[in-house]
Formats: structure tokens, sequence, C-alpha cells
């Protein structure tokens, strides 16, 4: 990377971080592991913190599901924000795929898999339109909500998305960080 498309990289990046306020941001899918001093976090779940998103078996897949665990800050727990105009991709650690929506059944149903990180591709775009404290919801570019099908806080517990219609339930609320 030649330095000032760094340093351009790097000042978009700190931009998107301060609009969202959310930390850590970091690189691009080919190139996370360049920046120094940040590195990818868990998600955790509002109704119950010590459950975290992770990929279901640690899949490196294009289509694996995201499912709730127990926090174990295994590599498939973890994601790095990657920006990409106004919105963000959420990017897994072990497989270098971004979580997305994938619509199934009848009546449909959105669920959160794992997708090629393609920063044109609005199923894998999220952004904050929400705090509380510490916890925010994550809105996909479809309109709805990152939370836990079912709403309990369980291992195994499949990752879906919601209408944002009540964002101060604790199954749409998810902080990034240890």
């Amino acid at each position: 990377m030649r330095a000032h498309s760094g340093i351009r990289f790097l000042a978009a990046l700190a931009a998107v971080a301060a609009a969202v306020a959310l930390t850590p941001t970091q690189g691009n899918a080919s190139d996370r592991s360049s920046a120094s001093a940040a590195s990818p976090y868990p998600l955790h779940n509002n109704n119950d913190p010590q459950m975290c998103i992770g990929i279901d078996h640690g899949s490196q897949d294009v289509g694996a599901r995201a499912k709730l665990f127990p926090c174990k800050g295994d590599a498939n727990q973890n994601f790095w924000y990657i920006a990409t105009d106004s919105y963000f991709m959420i990017l897994n650690d072990n497989s270098g795929l971004c979580l997305g929506d994938r619509v199934l059944g009848t009546p449909p149903r959105h669920e959160v898999f794992q997708y090629l990180c393609d920063k044109t591709d609005e199923k894998v775009q999220f952004h904050v339109v929400n705090r509380h404290g510490s916890y925010y919801s994550l809105q996909a570019r479809n309109g709805l909500c990152i939370g836990i099908v079912n709403g309990r806080a369980v291992p195994d517990a499949w990752i879906g998305e919601f209408k944002c219609d009540n964002l101060s339930r604790g199954n749409q609320l998810w902080r990034h960080g240890r």
C-alpha cells in the first residue's frame, strides 16, 4: 500500500469511527492485520453479556450460519468493523468473511450468515441506529436490525434480522469489545 493511500484510508476510517463512535475500527478484508494497534473483538449481546456472535463450527465457508455462543475469545467469535462509506461491514477474524442477510422460508424470515466482503453488496452493510449505554443496535442496509431468533440468549441460538421497532430489547443490542 502506498503511503498516501494508507494515510487517506486511515483518515477515512477514523472519520467513520468518529461518526458511529465504535471501537475499534480496522482495515479492509484483505489487509486487516496491517494496523498495528487494533485487534478484532467479540460482539456481546445485551441479554447476556457472556454470550457472543460466532460462526457455526468455526466454518470458513461462504453461507455458514451466525449463532450465539458462550464468549471464549475464539477467532470465529471475533470481528472487525470495516468502513465502506456511511456503513461498515462486520468481518469475521477466522474466516475473513462478513456477516450478511439471507432471506429464507415462507413467510420470509431474515437470518444472518457469512458472505464475501464486497463493499458494494448491500447485504453485508450495517450502521448503528441506537445506543443504550455501551450497547447499540446494528441496522442492516435493508432496514432490519440484527437480533437473536426467539429472543433468548442461549447457546446455538440463531442470529437473524428483525424490524427495528423496539430497540430497547436486549436481543437486538450489541457491544463490540472485550
